[in-house]
């Protein structure tokens, strides 16, 4: 805003930027103007019979903070106990955001069990444990606003039978059988069913006697 003292005597006001003029009025009250480019400075000249003045604005355009999805690691990651793991949060804004990290709403710190680098782009998990575990949250602001993104880290687990007392069942011809093949494992084990034909000799010398 070009702010004026009230007069009966009209004005004129022209509005530079960089320079170049981008509009001119002839007012009595103060003069506005809406900025929609990049940074620039912006010069308000005042004119009237008794002469000029001029005021200079430094324009700064502030950018939010926004986390790059493409460029920064899986929101679900799955890593084997005892490995080394990195989550990467790639940001933007203007100013550069202030980044911050979390596990599970409490906040991490550079130490023996993480390391922070990257200008707090990545943390990095020096060695997987049961503890590892949990939510992990990248906490970008600035002055125009602020971002977040969520990685949640599952420790794998390999597939393990849940019920091993009935490998060797009964038939009885004619009727149904339900054979149980529960497990578990992280992430959910892929289940594969296979028919194992196995002939004793016995059998091989009878088929070949007939």
């Amino acid at each position: 805003m070009c702010d004026l003292n009230h007069t009966d005597s009209p004005v004129d006001i022209e509005w530079q930027k960089a320079g170049q003029t981008i509009t001119q009025q002839t007012l009595r009250d103060d003069s506005y103007l809406q900025a929609k480019s990049s940074d620039k400075k912006y010069t308000c000249i005042v004119r009237n019979a008794a002469g000029e003045a001029r005021k200079t604005f430094d324009l700064k355009v502030l950018v939010p903070p926004s986390i790059n999805e493409l460029s920064s690691s899986e929101s679900l990651q799955n890593v084997i106990p005892g490995s080394r793991l990195s989550l990467d949060c790639i940001v933007d804004g203007d100013p550069f955001p202030e980044i911050s990290w979390t596990r599970d709403d409490v906040p991490i710190e550079d130490g023996e069990s993480y390391k922070i680098i990257n200008q707090k782009e990545t943390v990095v998990i020096t060695k997987v444990d049961g503890q590892s575990a949990g939510k992990y949250t990248c906490h970008a602001s600035n002055k125009a606003g602020n971002a977040t993104r969520d990685f949640v880290v599952r420790l794998t687990e390999m597939p393990r039978f849940l019920d091993m007392s009935n490998v060797n069942p009964s038939i009885i011809i004619g009727r149904p059988l339900i054979l149980d093949c529960s497990v578990s494992g992280t992430p959910k084990p892929t289940i594969t069913w296979m028919k194992v034909c196995i002939f004793s000799k016995a059998d091989s010398s009878d088929r070949g006697s007939k």
